[in-house]
């Protein structure tokens, strides 16, 4: 039978758990993805698709505890849902009205320290997985290779 008391000690350990891993995570990402091998897909056929590399992706307000960061491209601003898949794996996932998904994963233990010319920063590997449903009834989807440096 546990003790109030044991319930509290059990409730702290669980926040200083969880702050342990916000502690190591850093305050916002950014990052740069590659083109991508992408393809359209529709009722006749798959065809190939040419996509532009994406750059400059950032992601902050990152909040463990609620599931959610924030995107930020030239064109704007995205609410998203974020996911930590134990201490090593981070997600971010965009959730499109129309029903596209875009995962962009980042891979913690691909830690890089790069040294800036008299400061560091940690780079990270990283994917963006596209879902993208047009108006027309079209997917276009692909999967793009890039890194992301940690922001503290």
């Amino acid at each position: 039978m546990r003790t109030p008391l044991t319930a509290l000690a059990i409730l702290v350990g669980s926040i200083c758990s969880a702050r342990a891993q916000d502690a190591t995570l850093p305050t916002a990402f950014r990052c740069d993805f590659e083109s991508t091998d992408a393809r359209i897909l529709s009722t006749e056929e798959t065809g190939a698709l040419n996509t532009e590399p994406v750059r400059d992706l950032i992601f902050t307000e990152i909040d463990s505890a609620a599931g959610s960061a924030l995107q930020i491209l030239p064109t704007g601003e995205t609410p998203l849902t974020f996911l930590a898949s134990g201490m090593n794996i981070v997600h971010f996932v965009e959730a499109s009205p129309n029903g596209s998904l875009t995962f962009t994963t980042i891979f913690l233990k691909t830690r890089k320290q790069i040294d800036g010319g008299g400061f560091s920063y940690p780079v990270f590997r990283a994917v963006m997985s596209r879902h993208l449903a047009t108006f027309g009834g079209e997917g276009h989807i692909g999967q793009a290779i890039g890194s992301c440096k940690g922001v503290r």
